[in-house]
Formats: C-alpha cells, structure tokens, sequence
C-alpha cells in the first residue's frame, strides 16, 4: 500500500474537522480505490470499520460519500462480509425496502446470510 493511502486510511478518524474526513474520503473514492491491489490493502488495514464509524456522523456529505465507497467494495467478498458482521448492512439499502430489511435481518439473520451469499 502506498504512503499516500495510508495517510488518507489515518484521516478517516471521526474526531477530525468534517473537512479534513470529507477530503480524505474523496481522494479515496477517487485515486486509492481505483487500483484493485490498494483496494484489498486498505480493507486489510481497517478501511471498511472506519467507514462504518463515519457513517455515524451528522454530516450528510460525509455520510453519502461513505455510502458511495461501501458500496462499491461490497462488491467483493471480504468488505461484503465485514459489513455484514458489524450488522450494519440495512443502512446500504434504499429507503422503501428499509423497515423490511431491518425485521428480515433482525428475526432470521442467519437465513439472510446465507441468501446473500456471505
């Protein structure tokens, strides 16, 4: 992983100034998660964990790029199944399916696992 990339994974840090989060979170959308290799490094270094702590903030801009780049790694397996063991997943589908995902998840999570494929 490259200097660079571990610089932007230290400011993910939600007692930063919301400008500094917001920099680093755009730079990581857009240089660090284009390269497959980085992308796998980053979500061994913690990336996915931070992401879900800044999905905390009262930020909106914070919250929706932070939504943008769990998405996309969710993609791939690992990122997938760390989002799906902090049990945080229902807040990555749409607002009309919401409530039904949270009763679905929270009464058979088990069953849900496996029909999505963790």
């Amino acid at each position: 992983m490259s200097c660079a990339a571990s610089k932007v994974l230290s400011k993910l840090n939600p007692e930063l100034a919301p400008s500094e989060v917001y920099a680093s979170l755009i730079s990581l959308r857009t240089k660090h998660l284009k390269s497959a290799s980085t992308s796998a490094d980053l979500v061994k270094k913690g990336l996915v964990r931070r992401l879900l702590t800044l999905l905390q903030r009262p930020n909106t801009k914070i919250v929706d790029v932070t939504l943008s780049i769990l998405g996309n790694l969710m993609l791939e397996s690992v990122p997938r199944k760390q989002v799906l063991a902090h049990r945080l997943f229902v807040s990555l589908f749409c607002p009309k399916s919401r409530a039904y995902v949270i009763r679905f998840v929270t009464e058979n999570y088990e069953e849900f696992l496996s029909w999505w494929g963790s």
